[in-house]
């Protein structure tokens, strides 16, 4: 009998184990749940009026630093995007005087919703009607095609994908082999500094200076694999809540960073 008894105990045991993780599993699961559900929540609330940077703030802040991007490039490596996020950070970086930016994502979701990401823009304008980045003439574009009609006040966005970055090398490839076929280039003639001004005739931009990587990957996944050699990557976990106090430290740190150029 004792036995028997010793049996039933540790069965019973056992059963309250089992009882006891499934209900820590399912808390788990609703904390998640209810977790990601906040998140979706958050995402669609834009910032506070109160909490964002004026135009004076933004120029004193882009004065004090000892370098400025001309093309800051940020690259989602996120499943969820927040298009009144990137909102803000373009124009913060308008009202702080760059003048080209693209943004990436390998299957190209931002580019497919220019139209989103378009409208939020108009919202925080909106919002911010009393400032002088309100006013930003900010152009969204889908390709890299060269822009011909381009204003000084003008800020450019490229949305772009993995298509883009790799089809640009194929592209600069076959005009190249065509105008050495042709006998207009000579291959002695074809350097790095060469195929960087060709690039550039093509597109009209410069390299990007500086590329914001948000996302816990470590890897650009394919983003303008030419342009990116000389460039200062910077990582933050994430886009989506991202404030100006952080978008300001990064760009203090690209300040502070001494670009040797391979040397």
């Amino acid at each position: 009998m004792p036995v028997i008894e010793n049996v039933d105990s540790e069965k019973t045991l056992l059963l309250a184990k089992k009882a006891m993780n499934t209900f820590i599993l399912r808390i788990i699961h609703y904390v998640i749940l209810i977790g990601t559900y906040v998140r979706q929540w958050l995402i669609h609330i834009p910032m506070l009026s109160f909490s964002k940077p004026d135009n004076l703030t933004l120029q004193a802040d882009a004065r004090q630093l000892k370098k400025l991007p001309l093309h800051l490039g940020m690259i989602i490596l996120e499943n969820d995007i927040s298009y009144s996020d990137l909102a803000n950070v373009i124009l913060w970086s308008a009202a702080m005087g760059i003048s080209f930016i693209s943004i990436y994502d390998t299957n190209g979701i931002v580019k497919r919703n220019d139209v989103r990401l378009s409208e939020e823009i108009k919202k925080q304008k909106s919002f911010n009607s009393d400032t002088d980045y309100s006013k930003s003439d900010i152009q969204l574009h889908s390709n890299l095609e060269k822009n011909t009609n381009k204003s000084t006040s003008q800020v450019d966005v490229y949305l772009l994908c993995l298509k883009d970055g790799r089809q640009s090398i194929v592209n600069m490839t076959k005009y190249i082999c065509s105008h050495v076929k042709q006998k207009q280039i000579k291959s002695m003639d074809i350097s790095p500094q060469s195929v960087d001004c060709l690039f550039q005739e093509e597109t009209g931009y410069p390299d990007p200076d500086m590329v914001l990587k948000f996302g816990q990957v470590d890897s650009l996944l394919g983003f303008m694999p030419w342009h990116v050699r000389l460039t200062e990557i910077l990582s933050l976990p994430t886009h989506i809540g991202v404030d100006y106090k952080t978008f300001r430290s990064v760009m203090i740190s690209f300040g502070d960073t001494e670009q040797r150029f391979g040397k």
